[in-house]
Parts: structure tokens; C-alpha cells; sequence
């Protein structure tokens, strides 16, 4: 699995689909994928730094640490952002990320302290010269086998055609448990193919160990669970935090 600004583990509130409508004080970041209106949250490591907390605004990325360490960014639960990681700020609950949305919103809209001088070039950095970290430590993942279209793939390369989705696919979630450390960002690690039993090339040899011959991609949205569901806990969906 990988992880980036784009992908779901980022964080990422899905507000806007269109052009931004919202004043920003970033140049050109109203064109972007990343407006004012969606600030995906992230860590990102500059050059010669540690890892810290920052959002994605145009072509950059906003280092939300250091406005909290020189005071800028004052709100309920920013506190949790003076880290290397967003575990403790997902651990917050929604009035108090609601509160930091707020306030890194205003820091990048017009009148904020950050228009003063060369202030904001102080906490931006382009997103394309920082090295992207897991925004928090991936303790457990589930996988939900929730595509119509692959799971009617996968179940003709098994069953057939006619027999493809089992009849209780659609009434039951099917989920299965993933592998924590294979979780990786985007962008810099190589996939590794899996290794296993391959079939004998001749029906007279023998099978041979070695990396798998075909690799698929597939895209996946995906949520973050950011505090312990204790055993017969009903996960409800306005616990998850996008």
C-alpha cells in the first residue's frame, strides 16, 4: 500500500471538486488540486529538518509545527501538531480538528499575520523539494473487498463468469486483515514482488520458488481510525476521520 498527498490515509478532506472560490494569500493555489478549500493534512521532512506535521496548499506545503511553535497557529488541538507525526492530532475529536481547520484557513486568508513582510515564505515549502513521511504509525489495517468490478474479475478467474460474485457479497462486507508493514509512501519505494510457488514450465518439471510474474494496481480509498475500538465496539461512521 502506498501513501500520499492524494491518498485517503493522507487525511484528506474531500470538500472541493471544483475551481476555488475562496481568497487565498498562495499565489496560483486556487488552480490546484490542493485550493484552500481542501488542505490535506501530511509530514513532510525539508531539507536539513526533522519530519513535521504540514498541509498541502497549491504547490506547497505548509509547515504547521512551526506556526505553532512561534505562536501563529492558536486553536483547540493545535497543540497535538508541535509533533514529528499526526498520531495525536488523529486522536483529537472533530470539534477540535474542525477548530484547527478553522485556523490554518485563516492563517492563509487574506488580512492573516502571514501576509506581514516575507512571513510566509518562512513556513512554506514547495511540495515537489520535501521528503513525504507516514503521517502516523500504521498499527493494524483492515481490507475491504468493497469494488463491484474486482471482486467480478477476481471471482471469474476463480468461479467463472456465471458463478463470480458469491450470493452474499452484496448484503455482507467482506474484509480481510492486511499487513501493517507493507504500508509505504508513495513516490520512492519500489513495490516488491511477492515470492511463491510458480507452476513447472513443462508438464514434466518441477515448480520453482521466485518473485511473481504479474503485479496489479489497483486505487483504494481508505480512512484512518485514530483512537483504540475496544472489543463489541460498534464502529459508527462519524468516528472516521478523513
Amino acid at each position: 500500500r502506498f501513501v500520499n498527498w492524494q491518498a485517503a490515509h493522507f487525511c484528506r478532506h474531500l470538500l472541493c471538486t471544483r475551481a476555488s472560490m475562496a481568497a487565498c494569500i498562495v499565489a496560483g493555489s486556487g488552480s490546484t488540486d490542493f485550493p484552500i478549500e481542501s488542505l490535506p493534512y501530511g509530514v513532510i521532512k525539508p531539507e536539513g529538518l526533522d519530519p513535521r506535521p504540514a498541509v498541502a496548499i497549491g504547490a506547497h506545503a505548509l509547515d504547521l509545527r512551526a506556526l505553532v511553535r512561534d505562536g501563529l497557529l492558536e486553536a483547540d488541538g493545535a497543540a497535538a501538531l508541535a509533533s514529528s507525526s499526526l498520531d495525536e492530532f488523529i486522536a483529537l475529536e472533530p470539534a477540535e480538528w474542525a477548530s484547527v481547520r478553522a485556523a490554518v484557513t485563516a492563517l492563509l486568508s487574506p488580512d492573516s499575520p502571514l501576509e506581514r513582510g516575507d512571513a510566509l515564505e518562512k513556513y512554506l515549502y514547495r511540495r515537489d523539494a520535501v521528503q513525504m513521511h507516514l503521517p502516523c504509525r500504521i498499527g493494524d489495517y483492515t481490507d475491504f473487498y468493497s469494488s463491484m468490478d474486482h471482486a467480478r474479475n477476481v471471482g471469474t478467474i476463480f468461479r467463472g463468469a456465471a458463478n463470480a460474485l458469491t450470493s452474499n457479497w452484496t448484503f455482507m462486507p467482506v474484509a480481510y486483515h492486511g499487513r501493517a508493514s507493507s504500508v509505504v509512501v508513495s513516490g520512492g519505494a519500489q513495490p516488491r514482488r511477492p515470492f511463491g510457488q510458480l507452476p513447472p514450465v513443462t508438464s514434466a518439471g518441477a515448480p520453482s520458488f521466485g518473485p511473481t510474474a504479474q503485479l496489479d494496481f489497483e486505487l483504494e480509498l481508505g480512512f484512518i481510525l485514530g483512537f483504540f475500538l475496544s472489543l463489541g465496539l460498534l464502529l459508527r461512521f462519524f468516528f472516521v476521520f478523513f
